[in-house]
């Protein structure tokens, strides 16, 4: 009886990891853990396997994009650049939309190797990085993650937050405020720890604090932010903050509309800053002062970095390149109210 050939599913079966993660091993064009690619020698070897001779039409390499929400107007800029890059580099790119659940998203992390992807970019989820290190080592599929703090066993594209809160810190302390808020997003993301401990500190540098009653924090969307805004705006006249530093401008947007509901007028009553400088702050009434992320560097850098990786085997780990963020003054900010005289 003749013997069924051996394919590499039959290997990636054997292994319990992806077929394309097979062909990078046998191929060499793009990382394998060492000791994965050992594995599959070991498998290739018990199993028989011979490769084909034949030269195989080069298969399009393919990346796969999580986001926590797609709906978020700086994501949607950062996935255009990423799909924009994708296409000038001449690879795939798959977006996973995760949404905030976290089931969810260790559920398509754990399907992710079927998908055969060659690499994955991770952009703001609440799984732990140390949840893709572990997926990387197992599956041979590479990770590049979005940080604002470097994870050696990663590489990493750098967000520099500090700079930019201490800007907008030190433009409200210029304008004579001194009982400023924040309105956090969800405080266990990793991104707002990183917000709030850079405002902590530039409070600190300016003789400033921050008291509890003026730390609120909620979902990153409008209608929460006015709600989220109304535990601030609903302390009297003399105890309520004359300015607050919002974590994303949904969140600003949604104080304006709470301001302007309680009769307050921005800026003269009350300043606010946000964060992200999404096209439509440009655009409320009045123009909301916010610190800039580079979302289309962001996009653009991550699947560049993660092709130039695939294509040429060479992978780095680490800080890849760190991206600066700016304060972008517009006319929601303004002097402190008279009555602070």
């Amino acid at each position: 009886m003749k013997k069924n050939k051996v394919t590499l599913q039959d290997i990636a079966n054997s292994c319990d990891i992806s077929i394309s993660t097979v062909s990078r091993a046998l191929n060499g064009t793009a990382p394998v853990n060492r000791d994965l690619l050992k594995k599959i020698q070991q498998t290739i070897k018990e199993l028989g396997y011979v490769q084909s001779s034949t030269k195989q039409v080069q298969k399009m390499l393919k990346i796969g994009l999580i986001v926590p929400d797609v709906l978020n107007p700086w994501l949607a800029g950062a996935i255009h650049a990423a799909s924009e890059e994708a296409t000038r580099q001449g690879v795939g790119l798959s977006i996973l939309d995760v949404t905030q659940d976290i089931v969810k998203q260790e559920t398509n992390l754990q399907s992710a190797r079927k998908w055969g992807l060659d690499g994955l970019i991770v952009i703001g989820t609440k799984l732990p990085p140390s949840r893709y290190v572990e997926f990387s080592r197992r599956t041979g599929i590479p990770v590049m993650i979005s940080r604002h703090v470097e994870i050696s066993e990663l590489p990493c594209i750098l967000i520099d937050y500090e700079t930019s809160i201490h800007q907008a810190v030190k433009h409200l302390v210029s304008l004579g405020h001194t009982r400023i808020a924040c309105m956090s997003d969800l405080p266990e993301w990793d991104s707002s720890k990183i917000k709030l401990q850079s405002i902590q500190k530039a409070f600190s540098q300016n003789g400033l604090s921050l008291p509890p009653h003026y730390y609120t924090w909620c979902f990153p969307n409008i209608s929460e932010g006015a709600q989220s805004a109304n535990k601030l705006l609903n302390l009297s006249e003399t105890s309520r903050p004359t300015a607050i530093i919002a974590f994303d401008d949904l969140i600003a947007i949604g104080a304006l509309s709470a301001a302007g509901r309680k009769g307050l007028r921005v800026p003269q009553d009350l300043s606010i800053i946000g964060f992200n400088d999404i096209e439509i702050s440009s655009y409320t009434n009045p123009s909301l002062t916010s610190i800039s992320l580079p979302t289309y560097q962001i996009g653009q850098t991550l699947v560049q970095k993660m092709s130039e990786s695939l294509k040429s085997g060479q992978y780095t780990y680490g800080s890849l390149k760190e991206l600066s963020c700016s304060l972008v003054v517009r006319e929601s900010t303004g002097p402190v109210p008279h009555y602070d005289d």
